[in-house]
């Protein structure tokens, strides 16, 4: 085997020094570039799905809310014609939000959307209602685009505003 001397011009061939350790510059940045593609790819998936998960929150807001309507439409035989009605507790602005104050309910009695003479009844009774769960601006779920606000009303009946084309895909199915 022939004797290599290690010369400046040819220092790749040299042996490394016994204390030599670490990274190269080169190395250092391939893996930064790697980690910051990786980060492009995952981020948006990842806020896609955040706020996929917190549109359960808008809709367990009007889940409950509605069976509190039909709780006191068995009651009082009329809906009720605000949330304080339905024992619910306004916040500080006036307000009533969600668990993780992602969303603010609102009640429209009667319901606008209703057939006309439907909506309210004999003596001032209140036949329909229209629910309305809308994300609060300084929470990040008004960047949900597809599916923003969710309503429901005394029949069932789902709605939602945004760019979806069935409101299934928003309430699930």
């Amino acid at each position: 085997m022939p004797f290599v001397t290690c010369h400046a011009r040819n220092r790749f061939l040299c042996p490394p020094p016994e204390n030599a350790r670490g990274f190269t510059l080169i190395e250092l940045m391939i893996v930064v570039a790697i980690i910051g593609l990786l980060a492009a790819i995952a981020y948006p998936s990842y806020r896609d799905q955040v706020i996929r998960s917190n549109r359960t929150e808008a809709r367990a807001l009007l889940l409950d809310a509605a069976a509190r309507q039909e709780r006191f439409f068995s009651s009082n035989n009329s809906y009720a014609a605000t949330l304080v009605d339905l024992r619910f507790t306004p916040a500080a602005d006036g307000s009533v939000r969600s668990e993780n104050n992602l969303y603010s309910l609102t009640l429209q009695a009667p319901n606008p959307n209703a057939p006309a003479g439907a909506g309210a009844g004999a003596g001032g009774r209140v036949n329909s209602f229209l629910l309305t769960a809308t994300p609060l601006a300084d929470r990040g779920q008004t960047e949900d685009r597809r599916c923003n606000a969710f309503s429901l009303d005394e029949q069932g009946v789902r709605r939602i505003t945004g760019t979806a084309a069935d409101p299934d895909d928003c309430w699930g199915r």
